[in-house]
């Protein structure tokens, strides 16, 4: 048994509903493969079935979302003793959101109250309104389980340039603020380097020389007052390293500038 429920097509600039509704399947209901020209999100209530995209193939569940991506090649099949019963919303999206979608498929639970609201979407007046206002719930639901895997690198890159960035004074090992992240030393320096382009210990190295040549060009400060100033308790470890980055000592440097 299936649903359509008829929209207009409004043309909003942002999210842009095109189609929805619901449908228990026959056993081995299948679709595909095809593709489609918008977004379209099922959520299923029950049952199970299979959803193949060009990077994998997934057992789909009671609670779970599946989501196919404009001109991309998928396929879905029910099961043959467990048939799906689902809902689904297709729409156009101006706004990038591929890093909102960035899986195939998604534990939705959450999101059930919001489809359940959609079934009767045709006894709302202004439909298409109320249809995109569930939308963007939807996808602000699915985007924190996108930030979360997505970013969670990103997370703990943040916050090693933060306490870099603000503790550079102080006496920092790369050790030292792995162990504080909770992250094995050769992974945090991994992570770090493939969001920075740099290992950790040259980002420190550069913010606290980067900081020294701005003291150094206001004057009034002696090197040795500056070395300690940025984090270096020796002065000659200090002449070394401004000299690798800036080609001159930190005494000409202050001369030239």
């Amino acid at each position: 048994m299936r649903k359509d429920i008829m929209l207009n097509n409004l043309g909003f600039l942002d999210v842009n509903p095109l189609t929805l509704g619901m449908q228990e399947c026959a056993a081995g209901h299948s679709w595909g493969p095809s593709l489609r020209s918008y977004y379209l999100i099922h959520y299923v209530f029950s049952g199970k079935g299979t959803f193949t995209t060009t990077r994998g193939s997934y057992s789909i569940g009671r609670g779970e979302v599946f989501v196919m991506r404009p001109d991309e090649i998928c396929s879905y099949k029910a099961d043959e003793h467990d048939s799906w019963r689902y809902c689904w919303v297709g729409f156009e999206c101006v706004r990038p959101i591929d890093d909102i979608l960035a899986n195939d498929h998604y534990n939705a639970i959450d999101c059930e109250s919001l489809f359940y609201s959609l079934r009767d979407a045709d006894k709302v007046q202004s439909r298409e309104w109320f249809v995109c206002g569930r939308i963007y719930e939807i996808l602000s639901r699915l985007n924190v389980q996108s930030d979360v895997k997505a970013n969670e690198s990103n997370r703990y890159i943040k916050m090693a340039r933060n306490y870099i960035e603000s503790q550079y004074t102080e006496q920092i090992t790369i050790e030292g603020l792995a162990r504080q992240l909770g992250l094995n030393r050769s992974y945090f320096s991994k992570i770090f380097r493939q969001e920075t382009g740099k290992s950790p210990q040259d980002y420190l190295v550069d913010f606290r020389l980067e900081k020294a040549a701005l003291l150094l060009r206001g004057g009034g400060t002696s090197c040795g007052e500056i070395a300690r100033m940025v984090g270096y308790a020796d002065e000659l470890n200090f002449s070394r390293m401004f000299r690798r980055r800036y080609g001159i000592s930190p005494g000409k440097y202050r001369k030239t500038k």
